[in-house]
């Protein structure tokens, strides 16, 4: 029978712990002579060990302690005497290292392959003649996968285009602004029509910052005072942009008070006051930047401070 380092006697004879102390196996011969660990036969009289000589091939669990010993390290690594790190700690499988080796040449040739082919492709681009070039047609598109406008006549139609609304969200504006004061001046309460009139603006508002975001996508520092034009129309609309929001402020305070606030009294309407004049002077400077370049790109050219 197999005994542990200390001696303890072994119930089974492939037991790898001593169930009495935790302590490893003291491998035998049949014949009761000490073997090295791994070893097959005795060297003293040529008997073959105690282990099994079909035991299997190695397994991911195979190396894994027995769960006796595992208790017996983990009630060890609570007093100290066994490092925390030991217990349970996740074993290699043999030849590891030579599969990432492997992995590794692997990622290698890869990358070199790769590399070749961009090599290859770079020097078939360099030798095509400039007119296979020139009928390559390549369409460059924004972030959100809308085709990105480039020339100049692009540019002005899309701002003709966004200058174009100008006029019909201002009179949604300022139905909503009369329908709110007519409610205050009537001194009977909000109605539906103070409701309607709080998503108005707040739409409209939406709308005003969806044409500035836009409007950052543009370009035309390719035209004499075009960059100049587009920034101060974007100026000009994100001040509108603050008196809309300030409106909508406005309205929403009225509707929770039940329209009984006076307009002097509400700070937000009182700003709209003195943002209003500003943002009608910057209008006035774009549109006598703009429309002399709209009308060099045959765009119409004819528009005031009041429509922007």
């Amino acid at each position: 029978m197999s005994t542990c380092r200390n001696g303890h006697a072994l119930a089974r004879e492939d037991a790898r712990f001593c169930p009495t102390c935790g302590a490893d196996v003291v491998p035998t011969c049949a014949n009761g002579h000490e073997l090295r660990a791994g070893a097959r036969f005795c060297p003293t009289c040529g008997a073959t060990s105690r282990v099994s000589e079909d035991a299997p091939a190695w397994s991911p669990h195979r190396d894994e302690p027995s769960p006796t010993a595992t208790t017996f390290f983990a009630s060890q690594a609570t007093t100290g005497e066994v490092p925390t790190a030991f217990v349970n700690a996740p074993r290699r499988p043999p030849g590891g290292s030579r599969r990432n080796l492997a992995l590794g040449v692997g990622a290698g040739g890869l990358v070199v392959l790769v590399a070749l082919v961009l090599v290859v492709v770079n020097l078939t681009a360099s030798h095509t003649s400039p007119t296979t070039i020139t009928a390559t047609t390549t369409v460059a598109t924004t972030t959100t996968g809308a085709p990105l406008v480039t020339t100049p006549v692009q540019v002005a139609q899309e701002i003709t285009q966004l200058l174009s609304s100008g006029p019909q969200d201002r009179a949604i504006l300022q139905g909503a602004i009369a329908s709110v004061q007519q409610s205050i001046d009537a001194r009977t309460g909000c109605g539906a029509s103070v409701s309607n009139a709080v998503v108005e603006i707040q739409h409209v508002d939406a709308n005003r910052l969806s044409q500035i975001n836009f409007l950052s996508t543009l370009s035309l520092s390719s035209i004499p005072g075009g960059a100049r034009a587009l920034a101060t129309l974007e100026s000009a609309w994100s001040l509108s942009s603050r008196i809309d929001h300030d409106f909508g402020v406005w309205a929403m305070q009225e509707q929770t008070h039940n329209c009984s606030l006076s307009d002097s009294s509400v700070a937000s309407y009182v700003a709209t006051s003195s943002l209003d004049p500003i943002s009608t002077q910057i209008k006035t400077q774009f549109v006598t930047l703009w429309n002399p370049i709209a009308r060099s790109l045959n765009q119409p050219s004819s528009w005031t401070a009041s429509q922007i």
